[in-house]
C-alpha cells in the first residue's frame, strides 16, 4: 500500500484525540544519522486511531509480504488483528537518535527533531 505522511497536528485534527505533541517538527525525508518515528493511521468503523510507533526510515510503502516486511507491515498486521485497517496515511511523530542499551540488550530512542530542524536552518540554502 503506497502511503502519505501527516502531521501529528493533522493526526489528532482527524481523530479528535488531544495528546500533547512533543518533539514535533517538519518531515524533510531520511537524514543520514537519524532514524523517524511513525504511526500508522489505521480506522475501524468510522473511528480513526493509530498503531504503535515504530522507529524506521522505510515509509514509502507498508509491505506485508512475507519477501519484503518492515515495521510498518508488521504494524498494519497486528492492528489488522484487531479489525483495524489502515487509511494509507503515515503519523510523522519527529527526528530521533538511535542507542544501544547493553544491560537490556536492546535499542532506545532519544528525541533529536529541535536538532535537525538547528541543522537544517544552519546548513540548507532553499
Amino acid at each position: 500500500m503506497k502511503t502519505n505522511v501527516i502531521t501529528m497536528k493533522e493526526f489528532l485534527e482527524r481523530s479528535g484525540k488531544t495528546w500533547t505533541i512533543t518533539n514535533d517538527c517538519e518531515f524533510r525525508g531520511v537524514i543520514s544519522g537519524y532514524v523517524c518515528g511513525f504511526n500508522l493511521e489505521v480506522e475501524k468503523d468510522g473511528k480513526i486511531d493509530c498503531g504503535s510507533t515504530v522507529f524506521d526510515n522505510d515509509y514509502e510503502e507498508i509491505r506485508n509480504s512475507l519477501r519484503d516486511y518492515n515495521d510498518l507491515g508488521i504494524s498494519e498486521e497486528l492492528c489488522s488483528y484487531n479489525g483495524w485497517k489502515p487509511t494509507g496515511n503515515i503519523v510523522f511523530r519527529g527526528y530521533f537518535t538511535e542507542h544501544w542499551d547493553f544491560e537490556e540488550r536492546e535499542f532506545y530512542y532519544k528525541e533529536a527533531s529541535e536538532e535537525v530542524e538547528n541543522l537544517w536552518k544552519e546548513y540548507v540554502v532553499a
